[in-house]
């Protein structure tokens, strides 16, 4: 979730107020206030669905560990954006979109720069890398950069 300057402060004032009690004017107006920015704040991905057909899966998996992991030869191309859009609503060049910011988000947060991120999510160039994730995110990579992001697992 994009946690907004208002919401930030209002965290702050909780933690200096120490619990928030029903019975306190104060804590029940700060819960109000925290829980109003909750539901208020923005949303952003970060999970990807993952196909349920077995070997578009194990592709699919691969691919999240190593983006330059080739397409499977064992099938089409048409077949394989086929499932994924059946099973995933994106169709292959999304999903694979999404899945690379995912994985510089997550290299991200654990302390790579930005250019290191958009090499382990298989960009050639950061350019390329900070596009696609403000794309996806709706901020660039370098406000990220740094920051502890609790992201599941891919599978």
């Amino acid at each position: 979730m994009e946690v907004r300057l208002l919401f930030r402060e209002l965290i702050s004032e909780a933690c200096r107020v120490g619990p928030l009690m029903i019975s306190s004017d104060i804590g029940n107006a700060l819960a109000t206030l925290l829980l109003n920015e909750i539901k208020a704040a923005p949303r952003k991905p970060t999970s990807i669905r993952m196909p349920t057909t077995k070997w578009v899966w194990q592709w699919a998996a691969q691919y999240l560990d190593e983006p330059t992991v080739p397409l499977p030869t064992d099938f089409s191309h048409r077949t394989l954006e086929r499932r994924l859009v059946a099973e995933t609503g994106l169709t292959l060049g999304q999903w694979r979109q999404q899945a690379k910011a995912l994985r510089g988000l997550r290299a991200l947060s654990e302390g790579s720069t930005v250019l290191e991120a958009a090499m382990l999510a298989g960009f050639e160039t950061s350019s390329g890398f900070i596009q696609s994730f403000r794309r996806q995110f709706g901020t660039t990579p370098g406000r990220m950069s740094g920051k502890n992001v609790a992201l599941p697992a891919w599978a």
